[in-house]
């Protein structure tokens, strides 16, 4: 027999297209014994929205403020709840290799800088310019 998820309540089918009573009491009994073992294990309320959002929002935040948070940090790391990679050396190292160069590299940051500023522009922009004609 197929266990089903601890919140659903399906406990069996029970009906009287069988031959002979002997099969639709043994299907009764068959019912009773799911209904007695489904009393007996404990109750589970199915997950809801609120509640798988609220653990990723917690988990993002631990992982944001991982210096600040340090203990819970080092739990859900050791525990396997961060469900995405962190270390990826060679990115890591790609990052700070192109943000040392922009900061050192005096015309590399002015158009860093520039495009930047352009992209955070963009869409005053549009809205601007867009809109007037």
């Amino acid at each position: 027999m197929t266990r089903a998820a601890p919140w659903s309540r399906r406990l069996g089918i029970v009906t009287d297209e069988a031959p002979s009573t002997e099969q639709i009491s043994n299907q009764l009994d068959g019912l009773a014994g799911a209904a007695n073992r489904w009393a007996a294990d404990p109750w589970f309320d199915p997950p809801t929205f609120l509640g798988v959002a609220g653990v990723k929002v917690f988990r993002d935040l631990v992982y944001e403020n991982r210096g600040l948070m340090s203990a819970d940090h080092r739990y859900y790391r050791a525990h396997g709840l961060y469900d995405w990679p962190q270390s990826r050396r060679t990115g890591k190292w790609w990052f700070m290799t192109l943000a040392l160069l922009v900061k050192r590299i005096p015309f590399v940051r002015t158009r860093a800088d520039t495009l930047l500023l352009r992209g955070k522009m963009r869409s005053f922009l549009l809205v601007l310019v867009g809109h007037s004609g």
